[in-house]
């Protein structure tokens, strides 16, 4: 037998494990099974560490890397125990046929396995889509389900971003908030948007340590402490280092630009950004190099601070750093510059020790809340998006029902819900709600079971209403307006209001209002609301389906996969039906079945896996 060294050396020289390669464990399996000094050898190898590493990226909670080789072995095959068992769970949501019962899954993700789920949620989230859709027959093969997986799986992620978040809110209401930090704040807003909290952390913290190596270049301090003669230059170098790498004042037009409010934009894209964003930066370099700096809430724009230690029993002195115009004035004099920019901000300059304190948490909380809200009001038509006007409003609104709990913020907050359907028991029912106060939380309980009761649906039965022409899943154009889209659902005949149905000029069709009506996935991302009559059936292609997946963000909500007919058959094909659309058209499938609409069901598995007329 060869010595135990070589083994190793062969052994620690296999493929590091990966979401996508296991060939490394499992020739580390089979090597367990042939003797008991090989498996042996296997238990006790260095390289546990690097696999584990290797798989997961994010920094994982309640783990160090002090541990004993043959630790890092058992709390791999720990992880990957409690990733196989969020893996069923993820397909248990795919496959709920109720919206009720994905909340609870997901909460039992969310709530129950913390930041851990983070990369295998991810890695869920990435299932491949059909090689058609982008001419790749290089690429690997597609689940049946796979539109499906992708976007339950960002909806999980998401709800657990928004969680990690929220809690670090937490304690700003309970006036706990001496743990939280100016940069947790703002980070929790880009959870929002799916942001890992815990890699923007790191973001900043690369941000600071690149400072501070270009600091240290300067020659501006020796060792671990910059002395308080020193610490003056330091912040003017450190704000002349910011705009250097980009981070500086946005001109007029952008000063209200709602990516500047957030981390995960301001530190990449949007680096001329506010006051709040930039002095958040400055803090956290300052922080870094050993600097007592803080916040300072001052009305017209946040200010820094920095608390100088006193020399040879001295007392403490004061910095105050206008960072956003730090190019023209760098270091404020309380007595000459501050007093004119509190007259300016409509305060006198008696207030000025009432707002040139360390600002904490809580304040800048509130403050950022204003500044987000502000910037959605005075642009309403921003070059960001519908959508990211949509989050950002939802981090809004979030944040204010945790600051003032009653009846219409919760009603506020079951509106986002509709784009963010996993949400209602993760984020809302388990995070926000159990923070409020008693009565408060008594209010928004009800309100959201009266929101479930809303939501649950009866089924719709097609062979009582077989003079519905099209089916669900089914492609088309609108013949007067030409958009395309799929079928969500159907109605035997016209069911809105009659305000609605003047307004649309319904009696105008040569139809009216009792023929059957459509609700209609289009692309851009409306649902609307179609007359039969304006129904132009599409024969799914697909580059049609390309362009519905590119083009409608939730698509998957609906539909798991794509019945694409070949050139031999005379049907349109369609959309395939989720497990929880299906439910609520039970006999759709088997109906369309029978007049050859669609593909038989039985080779598409999904278990195993405004309006105008």
């Amino acid at each position: 037998m060869f010595p135990v060294e070589i083994f190793e050396l062969i052994l620690d020289s296999l493929p590091l494990s990966t979401f996508t390669d296991d060939s490394g464990i499992h020739a580390l399996l089979r090597c367990t099974e042939t003797c008991s000094s090989l498996r042996n050898i296997v238990h006790q190898l260095a390289s546990w560490r690097a696999h584990y590493h290797s798989r997961w990226k994010r920094n994982t909670q309640g783990r160090n890397d002090d541990k004993a080789e043959a630790d890092w072995r058992l709390s791999y095959i720990e992880r990957r125990i409690s990733d196989n068992k969020v893996y069923d769970l993820l397909n248990d949501i795919v496959n709920a046929t109720s919206a009720e019962t994905k909340q609870e899954i997901a909460a039992t993700i969310v709530v129950d396995y913390k930041y851990d789920p983070w990369d295998v949620i991810e890695h869920y989230s990435q299932a491949p889509l059909p090689p058609q859709l982008y001419s790749n027959p290089d690429a690997p093969p597609s689940p049946p389900d796979a539109l499906a997986r992708r976007f339950w799986a960002q909806q999980c992620l998401g709800a657990l971003a928004r969680r990690l978040g929220i809690m670090k809110w937490l304690p700003l209401t309970q006036l706990e908030a001496h743990d939280v930090t100016f940069q947790d704040v703002l980070v929790a807003f880009s959870t929002f948007f799916n942001a890992d909290p815990s890699e923007l952390a790191l973001e900043f913290t690369a941000l600071a340590q690149r400072c501070k190596s270009h600091l240290s270049s300067l020659g501006l301090f020796q060792g671990e402490d910059i002395p308080p003669s020193s610490i003056p230059d330091v912040c003017i170098k450190i704000c002349a280092w910011m705009r250097s790498e980009g981070f500086d004042k946005p001109t007029p037009t952008h000063y209200h630009d709602l990516a500047n409010h957030f981390p995960h934009r301001f530190l990449h894209t949007n680096r001329r950004c506010l006051p709040m964003s930039l002095v958040c930066i400055f803090v956290v370099i300052a922080q870094h190099l050993g600097l007592n700096a803080s916040p300072v809430n001052f009305p017209s724009k946040v200010l820094a601070h920095i608390s100088v230690p006193g020399t040879a029993g001295a007392k403490s002195s004061d910095l105050w750093i206008d960072v956003f115009d730090a190019s023209t004035l760098c270091i404020l004099d309380p007595n000459h510059d501050i007093p004119p920019m509190l007259v300016a901000a409509g305060l006198t300059a008696e207030q000025v020790h009432d707002v040139l304190g360390p600002a904490g948490p809580s304040d800048i909380f509130v403050r950022i809340v204003h500044n987000i809200h502000r910037s959605l009001a005075l642009h309403p038509d921003s070059p960001e998006g519908e959508q990211s006007r949509f989050v950002a409003a939802y981090a809004v609104s979030s944040a204010i029902m945790l600051l003032h709990p009653v009846g219409p913020h919760v009603d506020s907050l079951l509106g986002f819900l509709t784009r963010f359907p996993l949400d209602l028991d993760a984020v809302l029912l388990r995070t926000i709600v159990p923070a409020i106060p008693e009565h408060s939380r008594m209010t928004a309980i009800r309100m959201i079971n009266e929101h479930r009761l809303s939501e649950r649906r009866g089924t719709k039965k097609r062979l009582l209403n077989e003079n519905v022409k099209h089916y669900v899943g089914l492609c088309i154009r609108h013949k007067k307006y030409g958009y395309e889209g799929v079928i969500l659902s159907w109605d035997p005949m016209c069911r809105m209001s009659e305000s609605w149905q003047m307004r649309m000029q319904v009696n105008s069709l040569s139809r009216k209002a009792s023929q059957p009506f459509y609700n209609v996935l289009t692309v851009g991302e409306m649902t609307r609301y179609v007359a039969e009559e304006n129904i132009e059936p599409l024969r799914l292609t697909w580059p049609l389906a390309k362009r519905l997946v590119d083009s409608i963000r939730d698509l998957g909500m609906f539909f798991c996969d794509f019945d694409v007919p070949s050139d031999s058959e005379s049907r349109e094909g369609g959309m395939v039906m989720t497990a929880e659309l299906r439910h609520k058209h039970p006999d759709e499938m088997a109906f369309c079945e029978t007049l050859n609409w669609i593909h038989n069901s039985e080779d598409v598995d999904i278990m195993q896996s405004s309006g105008d007329h």
